[in-house]
């Protein structure tokens, strides 16, 4: 009876486990846990990628993830799979540092295997890990903030407008969320309508002859290339199709 006793409390034990969500490491667990990831190479060597994507799932068996998780991967449900999602976003953007063995990149890869792997996954139909904050502005208003960012003094560093520009407090009166905050779906989707303001305002082959328009494109030129540097900075732009493809069904 005493041992028919502690099997059942063995097994609710291990339902309520796999039941529970996982628990968040700090960043700095999860730099260690994905050093030994290697990232694939530029150009289309087939052996070397698939070297890369063994890397990540050599990190995510069962036996590694319990300890860090609280979870085997194995068990991850949708709201795991978030989770993991935000809290990697969040350290890939405090632990970037160009000199410190590509953590971000590391940690970018590894967030990216996992989504397109969706045989890996359990996934609740109609489930996303589409996580987006910010919000449309009118095209007016980005015209506005483009403009602010070009009519700096001439001499003014490219830098130091940008900086102006995607400073917190004007990002999040633009798009509802300040740019420090912003994941690989926020940038890419203010970038989006940021485009698509530049095209509508100012459409291709149109003459501008006015200070204030000059100055407009430049702000736009310049918060175009701005995000598209922190895509290339954070390792983002291989993924970007594929997070696109998931805005488009998002929205």
């Amino acid at each position: 009876m005493l041992r028919l006793t502690f099997v059942l409390m063995a097994i609710i034990w291990v339902g309520e486990a796999s039941a529970a969500n996982i628990a968040m490491p700090d960043c700095g667990a999860l730099k260690n846990w994905t050093q030994d990831v290697v990232l694939p190479s530029r150009g289309n060597n087939h052996a070397q990628r698939e070297k890369a994507v063994q890397s990540v799932w050599t990190i995510t068996t069962d036996e590694k993830t319990a300890p860090l998780f609280g979870k085997p991967y194995s068990q991850w449900e949708d709201n795991d799979f978030a989770n993991f999602q935000s809290q990697i976003e969040t350290c890939r953007q405090a632990t970037y540092n160009p000199s410190d063995g590509y953590v971000a990149q590391k940690m970018n890869f590894v967030l990216y295997t996992i989504q397109k792997d969706t045989g890996k996954k359990p996934k609740k139909p109609n489930a996303t890990l589409v996580d987006v904050s910010v919000k449309k502005p009118d095209c007016t208003r980005i015209a506005e903030w483009a403009l602010g960012g070009g009519s700096f003094p001439d001499g003014t560093s490219l830098e130091k407008r940008q900086a102006w520009m995607f400073e917190d407090h004007n990002t999040a009166a633009l798009f509802g969320l300040g740019f420090s905050q912003w994941n690989i779906y926020d940038r890419a989707l203010a970038r989006k309508y940021i485009v698509a303001c530049h095209g509508e305002m100012f459409p291709r082959g149109t003459s501008v002859t006015t200070d204030g328009g000059r100055k407009t494109i430049m702000g736009f030129q310049m918060a175009e290339s701005y995000i598209a540097n922190v895509h290339r900075r954070l390792g983002e732009v291989s993924q970007l199709s594929h997070v696109m493809e998931q805005l488009e069904q998002f929205q």
